[in-house]
Formats: structure tokens, C-alpha cells, sequence
């Protein structure tokens, strides 16, 4: 029994433990999140944050309250309010107004985890701007509850100005939404040095502006945008991302 045990935490090959991250990438953890089972119910919160207490109590199953769905929830804003201090909080060389949030795949819970630092920013009083910089399939404004353009790509393509595109969010009033637009395959041509003038501007009238990028892997304009932005964090499933794909992430932003 002991040696099975042994011989399948060999073959395992994803991150489990929190000081693995350190030990096999050379980085820091920012801090973890509990998984969620029912992801409806943190995104009708965020759709309207204004009855957030009421909501953490819906479920599934015929309407009736869910405990575990409430404590989950719970659970899960206050880590998004830890990794909030953990990275605002931090001694770095310059004060962070720009992060973009990524992950080695698709699936992984990056969308979900800027929108909900983004609130939780807001809800601090300081001024945040989310971008949806997901140009070929984004989410961001279906789990508010917006429309999606005009956004971003016409913002690119000189159709309008970014700040004409930016979306007040009627539940938060300090957050601010500009969403992807028409999803394109021009995305990679897209992204340019256009994203770092509205980085730019939008630092100037914004505290902090959080950027919901698509997965570094296989595709070319999140590296574009890494560029533009003062930091990056990569979000993983813990027993699921492969360390490999994580090494891969973390090499190429280094």
C-alpha cells in the first residue's frame, strides 16, 4: 500500500501543495481559492453585487438555500480578498496600476478571479477598470450582465475611443467595465502598441485596471499585453495544470 502511494505521487505531474510553486518555478504563490462547485452563484454576484446576501443563498436545486453553496461562497470572497492584499500590499519596485490576469489553458478560473478582484478592489473605494482582453471568446460581460461592444477591438481598430467604450457597472459604483467587442481572429494583429496607450491613459484616471487575458499558450497576443501591464498573475487548478504547462508559462514571462 505504502509503495502504490509512493508510485502514484511519482506519476503525478500537476501541482498540488502551495510550496511547490516556489520550489518548482522559482515564483511566489500569491495565495489560493477554493473551488467553487455551482459557478452560477458567484456570477449572478457579481451581476448584482448589490444583493450579494441574498444570492449566496440561491441553489440549484428548485430554489431552495444552499449551506454548502453559502459557505463556499463566503470562503471564496475572502481569499479573493486575501490574494487582493497579497498583491496590492506587496513591496515591489513600483506601485502595481496594471495587472493582467492569465493561464497556461483554457478553463482554469482566470476570468473568474480577475472580476471578482476587480470587485473586490472596488468595494475598498478606489477606482477599477476591468478589460476583457480575451479578443477571440470572450466572458467577462456575460457574468455582469453587459453588453460586449463596443469594446476593446473597435477601440483598436480606431471605430471609437476607449473611454466612449467603458461601461459603468450599475451594482458597483466604482468599477468600470470596457468589454472585448466583436470577437475576432485578428487578435494576435490586434494587440499592439494601442493597449499600452490605453494602459497609459487609463492609469492616469483609474487606481487599478485588471486585464482578463486569454491562456499564454498557443496563443501570441498574451505576451503582447504582458508587456504593456506592470504584472501578471497566472491562475491554475490545483491537481489539474500540469507542472510542465505551468514551467512553460512562467519561463516564457520571465
Amino acid at each position: 500500500g505504502v509503495a502504490c502511494v509512493i508510485l502514484l505521487d511519482t506519476l503525478d505531474s500537476t501541482v498540488r501543495e502551495p510550496d511547490q510553486v516556489h520550489r518548482l518555478f522559482g515564483t511566489e504563490l500569491i495565495g489560493p481559492l477554493p473551488l467553487v462547485r455551482d459557478s452560477r452563484t458567484i456570477q449572478a454576484a457579481a451581476a448584482t453585487a448589490a444583493s450579494r446576501q441574498e444570492l449566496i443563498h440561491l441553489s440549484s436545486n428548485n430554489g431552495q438555500p444552499s449551506t454548502e453553496d453559502a459557505r463556499s461562497f463566503t470562503a471564496f470572497e475572502e481569499a479573493i480578498r486575501m490574494v487582493r492584499n497579497s498583491i496590492l500590499l506587496a513591496d515591489f519596485d513600483r506601485r502595481l496600476r496594471s495587472i493582467l490576469f492569465t493561464s497556461a489553458t483554457p478553463g482554469e478560473g482566470k476570468s473568474t478571479a480577475a472580476l471578482h478582484l476587480a470587485i473586490a478592489h472596488a468595494d475598498q473605494g478606489k477606482r477599477t477598470l476591468l478589460i476583457d482582453a480575451d479578443l477571440r471568446r470572450p466572458t467577462l460581460h456575460r457574468k455582469l450582465g453587459l453588453e460586449a461592444d463596443p469594446g476593446l477591438t473597435e477601440v483598436l481598430n480606431g471605430d471609437c475611443s476607449w473611454s466612449s467604450a467603458v461601461i459603468q457597472v450599475p451594482a458597483s459604483p466604482n468599477l468600470s467595465f470596457l468589454g472585448a467587442g466583436t470577437p475576432s481572429r485578428r487578435a494576435a494583429d490586434l494587440v499592439g502598441s494601442g493597449v499600452a496607450d490605453i494602459l497609459d491613459a487609463a492609469s492616469r484616471q483609474y487606481d487599478l485596471v485588471i486585464l482578463d487575458a486569454p491562456p499564454l499558450l498557443g496563443f501570441a497576443e498574451p505576451m503582447q499585453l504582458a508587456i504593456a501591464v506592470d504584472g501578471v498573475v497566472v491562475v491554475a487548478v490545483a491537481g489539474e495544470t500540469n507542472r510542465k504547462a505551468i514551467r512553460a508559462v512562467v519561463s516564457t514571462l520571465q
